[in-house]
């Protein structure tokens, strides 16, 4: 997808995902959006309960409204996505419930709410987090999360999973019912990784 999508502030309920997924030049994805592209915009609009399980679908790129976001340069704002969420993406590359994975681009991503009932869970093996999996160029500014989120690997965030690289000198973390915000500079970042050819599948 690579147009406009503006929901004018309407609901989508019961969202369910089993063991399917879509292609995206070349890369397994699952969500509302299976993949994005270009100068894609998602806005004003709220998915209330949403199940997905990818099965056996090793390599997927996961998440309730966009599965992998590839070299897209707009945005995703407003976006809520409430009630009971349930992700289980065990054999996946990436989680998240807003962006699975976002690849290259200059995607930015604000505004945007994950608020979750009682034993929602977003699970995958590594690279999971409650708004990104993966965020390799792309922006996350004034969103929250309050799902569990747990991977029996590496690159688990409650808002980012994993950071691939990083603007500017500062990282700013807001965590918590009570928003308290977190500033670290980049330097204070033990490791920062890199894209490999296995990180794109």
């Amino acid at each position: 997808f690579d147009g406009i999508f503006d929901g004018k502030n309407h609901t989508i309920s019961n969202l369910t995902s089993t063991e399917t997924a879509q292609k995206g030049d070349g890369y397994i994805c699952t969500g509302l959006f299976g993949a994005i592209y270009g100068e894609a915009v998602i806005k004003n609009l709220t998915i209330k309960n949403a199940t997905i399980n990818t099965g056996n679908f090793t390599g997927a790129n996961v998440g309730v409204l966009v599965g992998f976001a590839y070299t897209a340069t707009g945005s995703i704002e407003n976006v809520n996505i409430v009630g009971d969420i349930k992700i289980d993406a065990t054999n996946a590359y990436a989680a998240g419930a807003i962006v699975g994975y976002v690849y290259y681009g200059d995607l930015e991503i604000k505004g945007c709410v994950v608020d979750a009932n009682e034993g929602s869970y977003i699970v995958a093996d590594s690279e999971v987090g409650g708004i990104v999996g993966e965020n390799f160029g792309g922006t996350v500014e004034n969103c929250h999360n309050t799902s569990y989120v747990g991977g029996v690997g590496s690159n688990v965030g409650g808002i980012v999973g994993k950071i691939v690289s990083v603007d500017g000198e500062l990282i700013t973390f807001e965590t918590g019912e009570d928003r308290v915000r977190m500033q670290v500079t980049k330097w204070a970042v033990s490791t920062i990784g890199k894209d490999t050819e296995a990180d794109k599948k």
